[in-house]
């Protein structure tokens, strides 16, 4: 509680961060469930008659027992926030987190050790002692990786709406309370009802007690002021426009709001869920609003998140080039529009306004020939030049120098405060006479950090120089490296968010 008031207190929104949210409910529950059904399994502390192993198998019994117990109160505690994000719970979730328990001090006390270290004397000697972090976090990777190999590994059946999930929380504090009276009640003649007066007398006193209700009341008080901070601060930034490009294993995928709140999310990346799990854990649990979906192109890295975008939230209108592939990621994009009547081309030349002060002009889009599919889809992409107030962003999909040659010689308006490179920084984009008419203040290379991305060189040493030789390099941003690149302007100045 005394961690949880102190991180609040220096950053009131990380109480919507889902980390926050899943770490302190995976700590109630492990301090208020594990107590109680390790009441109800309780084993016999008495040695055992039976040899001198009785003692030491008496310890793994109770080791085991206490590690299950563990992981189900975490689960129990942890599920309803679970499916409000992700629109779907974990079934080998309590043996998964099993495995991972005993890693968990490890970790903490590793990357705790190599934090001061990495303070206190330099980065080349704290990437030594991070090493038993890297080692013992990667076994959690590989054991979330395997255990999501299995069969049925999670339920989406239930759609968590906020009376769920608080009868869910209700039924579990009735069930706590009545716990430790569960085998009493079981095991009671019919007529014999001392039990059931116990548990009576029980609920009375919680009911009664002042002091619960006293906590109960300061919690209320706080978790108000605490929404109220979070609400007025909401307000005092509605003059902002928000540019993320997200970090994803492979493609990329970047998310704006505006000013007003409204959301547009252009491309999606290659993993199914990766970016609609982002897209959720910024929205928060209850939020699935997305005003605008615009895909580039239809290659695999671009395309393959937006069918669980769609099936997920409540998106206003969907917009892309025409363009097709014949990959099996593009027929699930294919499937997911095919009965949607919000669904429209993109038209260079168009301008979109997705807020006020706040607009979309479509510099490409499509073969330039209009004669159908081309043959090289890159060239197809969308080049959009998103424009608030004096702030201007160039996303450009993975146009290639072919394209970025006809919007110089047309004169198109590319001119930009912050360009996204094209084509994940690949040495076919990014001539020196884009960038030069593109003139940015700033430039995003989209990257994935996956082994899929990598064997591609990403982004091409060459450009990386040739980004440098017009943009000071404090200014060049890699989502690989850096994670999320979040750019945020008031139309007429720009920051970086990290």
């Amino acid at each position: 509680a005394l961690a949880a008031i102190v991180i609040i207190a220096v950053d009131p929104s990380l109480i919507t961060s889902i980390s926050f949210q899943l770490s302190f409910a995976a700590m109630v529950g492990i301090a208020t469930v594990a107590p109680r059904l390790d009441a109800l399994s309780e084993v016999a502390g008495a040695e055992s008659e039976q040899g001198r192993l009785a003692p030491l198998l008496m310890r793994v019994a109770r080791f085991a027992k206490g590690s299950i117990i563990v992981s189900i109160a975490a689960t129990v505690a942890t599920a309803p926030i679970v499916g409000m994000y992700f629109d779907a719970v974990p079934v080998w979730g309590i043996f998964s987190t099993l495995l991972v328990l005993p890693a968990v001090p490890i970790v903490i006390a590793t990357t705790a050790l190599t934090a001061i270290v990495g303070n206190l004397t330099s980065s080349v000697v704290a990437d030594w002692f991070s090493i038993p972090a890297w080692l013992v976090s990667s076994y959690v990777i590989i054991v979330a990786d395997w255990f999501n190999t299995l069969p049925i590994n999670q339920l989406t059946a239930i759609r968590w709406t906020p009376p769920l999930v608080v009868g869910y929380y209700v039924v579990v504090g009735l069930v706590l309370l009545t716990l430790p009276n569960f085998p009493r009640l079981l095991t009671m003649p019919m007529g014999e009802n001392d039990a059931v007066a116990r548990l009576g007398t029980r609920l009375t006193q919680v009911v009664r007690s002042p002091v619960p209700l006293w906590i109960a009341a300061l919690l209320f008080i706080f978790a108000g002021s605490v929404w109220a901070t979070i609400t007025l601060g909401s307000i005092s930034n509605a003059s902002y426009l928000r540019v993320s490009f997200i970090s994803v294993e492979s493609g990329e995928a970047i998310w704006l709001t505006t000013p007003n709140g409204n959301r547009l999310l252009v491309d999606a990346g290659l993993d199914p869920t990766e970016v609609a799990d982002v897209v959720s854990s910024a929205l928060g649990p209850f939020d699935r609003e997305i005003d605008l979906l615009i895909l580039t192109h239809p290659d695999a890295d671009h395309v393959g998140g937006m069918p669980e975008v769609i099936r997920r939230f409540d998106v206003g209108s969907i917009l892309h080039t025409g363009e097709t592939s014949l990959s099996d990621t593009f027929n699930d994009w294919a499937s997911a529009i095919a009965e949607r009547e919000d669904v429209a081309l993109l038209e260079p030349g168009s301008v979109i306004g997705i807020d006020t002060d706040v607009f979309v002009e479509v510099v490409n889009a499509g073969c330039a020939s209009g004669i159908g599919m081309c043959p090289n889809v890159n060239n197809t992409s969308a080049v959009l030049r998103v424009v608030y107030g004096e702030v201007s962003f160039l996303l450009t999909g993975d146009i290639e120098a072919d394209t970025e040659g006809r919007l110089v010689r047309n004169l198109l308006p590319i001119q930009s405060t912050v360009l996204k490179l094209p084509h994940h920084g690949s040495k076919t984009s990014s001539t020196s006479e884009f960038i030069a008419a593109v003139s940015p203040n700033a430039a995003v290379f989209a990257v994935g950090y996956g082994p899929a991305s990598d064997r591609f060189g990403h982004p091409s040493p060459e450009v990386y120089r040739r980004v440098t030789d017009f943009v000071p390099d404090a200014y060049v941003f890699r989502t690989d490296t850096q994670g999320t690149v979040e750019l945020i302007t008031d139309g007429k100045r720009l920051w970086y968010n990290h």
